[in-house]
């Protein structure tokens, strides 16, 4: 690999071609996330990896690594989860009322929602 900075030593590479070698440049490559918070600094089609596996969420087919593929997963991010039988967005393995009866617990109303802000499975207790 040829040095692009020839006459600064500290600097011999620009990956993303911006003029500013990597060791100064904050986003090698040029994706808009900074290096330190992303998971692929060198890769600009890829920012994030979900489950650790090293392959990014773009290209990964299981981004939360719960062996069900995001297209067949309700809940792809959530390696807890994977499916929602009643549709009502909490996920089967937190939800007691898992039937697709025309019960309904609660409405997602703005209070709701406002009060349950990490998810409405997560404070079911406190809810109205």
């Amino acid at each position: 690999a040829s040095d692009v900075f020839p006459l600064d030593p500290s600097e011999s590479a620009d990956t993303d071609n911006d003029d500013i070698g990597n060791n100064a440049d904050t986003d090698d490559d040029g994706d808009g996330v900074d290096d330190g918070s992303d998971a692929f600094p060198l890769d600009p089609s890829e920012t994030t990896d979900t489950d650790g596996d090293g392959v990014g969420n773009n290209a990964d087919a299981d981004d939360d690594g719960d062996g069900v593929d995001d297209v067949d997963d309700a809940f792809p991010l959530d390696p807890s989860e994977s499916s929602d039988v009643d549709g009502d967005g909490i996920g089967d393995n937190a939800d007691p009322d898992t039937d697709t009866s025309t019960s309904v617990l609660w409405e997602f109303t703005p209070e709701v929602l406002k009060a349950c802000p990490n998810g409405v499975s997560n404070c079911r207790s406190s809810l109205p």
